[in-house]
């Protein structure tokens, strides 16, 4: 007689997370959030919109699976809170949602500037989404301007 399949569970919540219109951020989940009795730490974790939808390809924030990282790059028309989902599936199809709440703030000198830059890009290779090779345009110029951070730069939409 198979023993049943019980579904994950929550273990610990995931703290509210905050940032900044313009800046890229990242945060690390730590390891114990979900807990599976018949899986054990061998579930399979997906970032989904407050309604449990798959986020589009254009989304200001993504989820890093290997890396149990939340990141992204939120721009202006993104300052409000945000909900999203994070759920954790077992190998059978039983899953447990996690509430991620992210409220992103108005950057304070976002009408201020002290360089502004307009860059054009073509992409040489495909991403899964344009945050990741937002951020990775980001890196690239903090490695350029040989600076410590990319928290020194302020993106911000051609649209405002």
């Amino acid at each position: 007689v198979a023993e049943p399949n019980n579904a994950p569970t929550v273990v610990k919540r995931i703290k509210k997370l905050q940032t900044t219109s313009g800046k890229a951020f990242s945060h690390e989940l730590e390891e114990a959030i979900f807990h599976d009795a018949e899986d054990k730490k061998v579930l399979k974790l997906e970032l989904l919109d407050k309604n449990g939808h798959q986020l589009p390809p254009t989304s200001w924030i993504r989820f890093n699976a290997e890396k149990q990282e939340i990141y992204g790059l939120p721009l202006e028309r993104d300052v409000s809170h945000h909900e999203f989902k994070l759920r954790a599936s077992d190998k059978e199809g039983l899953y447990v949602d996690e509430t991620v709440d992210v409220t992103v703030q108005q950057h304070k000198s976002f009408r201020s500037a002290n360089h502004e830059i307009y860059i054009q890009v073509t992409l040489d290779k495909e991403y899964e989404s344009s945050v990741d090779w937002e951020i990775r345009l980001i890196q690239g110029i903090v490695e350029a301007l040989d600076d410590k951070s990319i928290g020194s730069i302020v993106v911000r939409d051609g649209e405002t």
